[in-house]
């Protein structure tokens, strides 16, 4: 499916483009999930059309401008304008004047957004930038990180390295429907004590990367936090982290380092935790 973005009048906007004017390029770029209802992935789509109708009245009826963000993505990968992108939203309080906001349609602490969504995300980076929508072709963030919320849900803010890795990649002209199967490979590793653990390449790909993006952002260390792993860390244990994100395949732990990265963690932690270790445990067929 080529991406493009699907223009207000097409879904059959209703109420005001947004609250006023605001300034082009957007110096800043959020990602948000609406916490609604989430339609299927099968066409014809209708009910893709429906979510972002149902986005717009409630931006009606809690602020009065229309659908509060910039840009809605369905899990099917379909990219709608919701204010434009020189209009005034209202997704990232106090920064809405030069912010601009994704927002995945869905939520995300329960569900994982699909490939589609995560390559119409990155398309949408660099058709931003090379429309002159925002300055930079990347994700500064969540929501979260700008407000004491859950916002874009767990699933989705682990996503935000592999969407902003994509981006600044060769440019993205088709978006996948489906997964492909290399994603939902399984990886086994083995932890120092010799549990082994599986799970998919998907969540090894977009947990490394979320740590590397942390890790560029100088986030890891400051906030000693990864949502990703729903557990909070040590400033220790997210120095280290930052370490494996910059390099996860080349990351030589010592013993003692290894039992203090895992120490505290709950059992689903560790084992997100082994899955970034792949130089240090190594991959098993």
């Amino acid at each position: 499916m080529a991406p493009r973005v699907i223009l207000r009048g097409e879904w059959g906007a209703r109420h005001d483009n947004g609250g006023g004017s605001a300034p082009l390029p957007a110096s800043e770029m959020w990602l948000h999930h609406s916490v609604t209802i989430a339609p299927d992935v099968l066409p014809p789509f209708d009910d893709d059309y429906a979510a972002i109708r149902t986005l717009e009245a409630i931006g009606e009826q809690r602020f009065g401008r229309g659908i509060s963000y910039t840009w809605p993505i369905t899990p099917a990968g379909l990219i709608f304008e919701g204010h434009s992108a020189n209009r005034l939203g209202s997704h990232t309080g106090g920064r809405n004047s030069k912010a601009r906001a994704i927002c995945f349609v869905g939520n995300y602490d329960v569900q994982r957004p699909t490939n589609a969504q995560i390559q119409a995300a990155a398309w949408l980076l660099q058709e931003g930038q090379r429309r002159g929508w925002i300055r930079h072709a990347r994700l500064n963030g969540g929501h979260r990180d700008v407000k004491a919320t859950g916002c874009p849900g767990n699933h989705a803010y682990a996503a935000i390295g592999l969407i902003n890795s994509l981006a600044a990649g060769p440019p993205i002209t088709e978006i996948s429907e489906e997964d492909d199967l290399s994603w939902t490979e399984n990886l086994t590793f083995t932890a120092p004590d010799g549990t082994v653990t599986t799970v998919q390449a998907r969540d090894w790909l977009m947990w490394t990367n979320h740590a590397a993006w942390q890790a560029a952002n100088n986030t890891a260390v400051a906030n000693a936090k990864l949502d990703s792993i729903a557990g909070s860390l040590s400033t220790d244990q997210a120095t280290l982290l930052a370490a494996i994100g910059e390099n996860p395949t080349q990351v030589d732990l010592t013993e003692d380092q290894a039992k203090m990265l895992l120490n505290g963690l709950s059992e689903d932690a560790a084992r997100r935790l082994y899955t970034t270790l792949e130089g240090r445990f190594g991959k098993e067929s």
